[in-house]
Parts: structure tokens; sequence; C-alpha cells
């Protein structure tokens, strides 16, 4: 008491020692993975104090110090000697050592003057051959959606952990969102949402009654199955829909398509992700011609009013849709969000054949950062961004007190 020192008190240093221990053991599962995703070649750089490393303190001297000797036992030596090639368990190993007194600052090489052009036969000197352009690297993905592209747009650091490097998603992600208890999660509505609306027949619509609804929930593994309050208000949107101007224009459509799946690239900057989907309803219009795109939505509106939800969140979407058909052959196309809180009320966006350019200029924009590999971390961390995230709490540059925080405005 008085003093300026600290005692630990209970049990904190046995917590202490218990959270570093499992730290440790999650960071060694993400560098296992990380490195067994090589096919050809692995690369490791690290930083380590090389007095540390040499006095054999372990962790503390930084990752490369414990996993470097797993590759080659006999490292400490080898570093010794500056680094070199050696053969371990028959694999070749290129170990690199570079110590900072060894750096040296250098000016750039200035390249000699080209020798001038050799005349040619009618005495005109001749052009310099074009340099070869550099190689192009392949996209970091094959295939980019536009929730993929949402998920690149909040944190990109996060889309290279999942998607370029395949690392799984923590158990927080899994648990995010989940419903309170007797309600079913939003995910799970819209997935029940869009089976009953999937076998509705446009052109003579009949509102399901409620043991089809069972039977649709029980298709598509959803549990517990539905009472007889989720029943009445899926029967009652339903119904709103089919009685909607929407779904009279699609039965009046020559042709309408379910779940239909695209694929179509951009061909103005090779090489280029694929842009995949699945829309829920295409339909071939003849009066006037053209195209129309509907897609369900299941979101609880509130107070928010459809045009400002679809502004905010599924312009990307909406974008991405209207090039399918585009790149389908359509001269106009109708892309239209149904919000089945509010069926009467579509917002409905059109698009020609003449918008083309214009439109792959705006989604080539949107995913330059994945083609030129800049997966730069959310500068706005919190819990509804970094939730599951495989590289939170180890890979990231984010402290667990910033990525755990309930918004990006709060401490906590």
């Amino acid at each position: 008491p008085g003093g300026g020192g600290r005692e630990n008190a209970l049990e904190y240093s046995a917590l202490g020692s218990e959270n570093r221990a499992a730290e440790e053991l999650e960071e060694r599962r993400l560098f296992y993975v990380a490195m067994t995703r090589a096919r050809e070649r692995l690369v490791l750089s690290g930083a380590a104090r090389f007095e540390v490393w040499q006095t054999g303190s372990g962790r503390t001297a930084g990752p490369i110090s414990w996993i470097a000797p797993a590759f080659v036992p006999d490292l400490a030596a080898v570093v010794q000697e500056g680094g070199g090639d050696v053969e371990v368990d028959g694999t070749h190993v290129v170990v690199r050592v570079e110590r900072p007194e060894d750096i040296v600052e250098t000016e750039p090489a200035v390249s000699p003057a080209a020798p001038p052009a050799a005349p040619s036969s009618s005495g005109a000197p001749q052009a310099d051959a074009p340099a070869p352009l550099p190689p192009s690297l392949a996209p970091p993905v094959a295939t980019l959606s536009y929730s993929s592209l949402g998920e690149f747009a909040r944190c990109g650091y996060r889309f290279y952990a999942e998607r370029v490097l395949g690392l799984p998603s923590g158990p927080a992600a899994r648990g995010a969102g989940e419903p309170r208890p007797g309600m079913r999660s939003a995910a799970d509505r819209g997935v029940l949402a869009h089976a009953l609306l999937e076998r509705l027949d446009f052109r003579r619509p009949v509102v399901p009654p409620a043991d089809a609804i069972v039977s649709a929930a029980a298709r598509a593994g959803l549990l517990p199955p539905p009472g007889p309050e989720e029943c009445d208000e899926l029967i009652a949107l339903v119904r709103r829909f089919a009685a909607t101007e929407l779904c009279a224009r699609l039965g009046r459509a020559t042709e309408a398509r379910r779940e239909e799946r695209f694929a179509f690239g951009l061909e103005a900057a090779p090489p280029h992700p694929l842009i995949v989907g699945a829309l829920d309803v295409v339909a071939r219009e003849s009066h006037p011609p053209g195209t129309l795109i509907v897609d369900y939505k299941s979101d609880r509106l509130g107070d928010a009013e459809p045009a400002d939800v679809v502004a905010d969140a599924y312009g990307t979407q909406r974008l991405v849709y209207a090039l399918a058909a585009l790149h389908g052959g359509a001269s106009q196309v109708d892309v239209a969000h149904c919000f089945l809180e509010r069926p009467e009320a579509p917002v409905i966006a059109s698009f020609s054949s003449a918008q083309t350019d214009a439109l792959e200029a705006q989604l080539l924009a949107l995913s330059a950062g994945v083609v030129e590999r800049r997966f730069e971390v959310t500068p706005e961390p919190c819990r509804a961004v970094c939730a599951g995230c495989p590289a939170e709490g180890g890979l990231c540059s984010w402290p667990l007190a910033q990525t755990r925080r309930e918004s990006a405005d709060t401490l906590f």
C-alpha cells in the first residue's frame, strides 16, 4: 500500500499464462493453415532479434524464431554462417539472413544510354523495339460476386484471409446475428420465403396453405418447423406479393426463370475474376421488349424506406445484375428489388445497352483492389465487421479491444 508497484492478486498470473498459451496455440494453428496452402514454393519471411534467438528464449524473438527451426533443425549454425542452401529430408531449403548493420542505402542504378538505332536498308533509323510488358499476375480469386465485393469493401484483409488464404471463419461468425429465443434467424426466414415464392405461379398465384409451408421448411432443412403464427405471417407475405403489379408483370412475361445462375467476364481488363451470381427471377417481356430481374428481400425494414435500403446496401448487387442481363444480350433491363414486407413498393432501376461501358467501369473500380491485391485492413474495426474473422487477434493489426467493441464510434 502506498507504493508504486503492483501485486498480482488471486489467479492473475495463472490466468495470464493460460491466455498466452491459448494465443500461442491459435497463432501456430493459423501459421500452419497458411503454410500448408503452398503448392510449389513456401517463402517464410520474418524479423527476429538474433541475440534472443541464439539464447533459445523462444517465442519472444518473433514467430519466425519457432517456425524456421521446424524446417531447418541446424538453423542456428546456418544463421551464424550468414545463410546458405541446405538439404533437409530431401527438400531444398534456401536460408537468407540480413542483419540491420548489413543494410546499406544505395542510389538507384542508372541504366546506360541505349546505343543509337542501326539504320535500316533504306537509310532511315529503325524505331526502338517496344519494351516487353511485365507478366500479368493471375487474379487472387477466380470469381467475384456482389456479396464478396461487399465483404472486400468492409475489410480487405478479412477478404484476403477468408477468400484468398481460405482460412475458416471463427465460431463468432457462425453465431453472429442469432435470433432471439422463439424467433427464426433472418437468413432462415429469407430461405423459407424464397422457397415459397419459387413455387408460386405468377399467372395464377395461389397462396400456400400452412402444411405446404411446413413441407417447404422440411425440404430446406429448417428446424424447428414453423408454428401457426409464423405460417400466418408467411401466408400474408405471399398473399401481398401475389396482389402486386410486379407479380402481374411477371405473369404477363413470355418467359420467366427462377434461380438463374450467371457468369460473365469483363473483357476491358483481363485478367479479371469472373463475375458470378444467381437471380431470383429473370423474365423476358415483349410489350415493351426487355428483361425484368426481380430480387426478393426479406429484410425487416422498420422505419426505413426501401429506396434508401437499396441505395445503402444493394447498389453493387443492382449493378452486377444489370450487367449480367446486358452481357446476356438484353437491350433494356429493369432490376426490381422487392421487399416482402412492402411488396407493393418495389425499387426499380432501368438500364440500357448504351450504358454497358459505364457500368463496367463502375464494376472495375469496385473490384480494382482485389485485382491489384490491395488488401487493406478496415479503418473502422468493430464487432459487426470483425466477429468471426480468422485473422482477429493474431494476424490482424488491430487489437481485440478494437475488433470486439460494439461499434466503430465507441470505446467498448
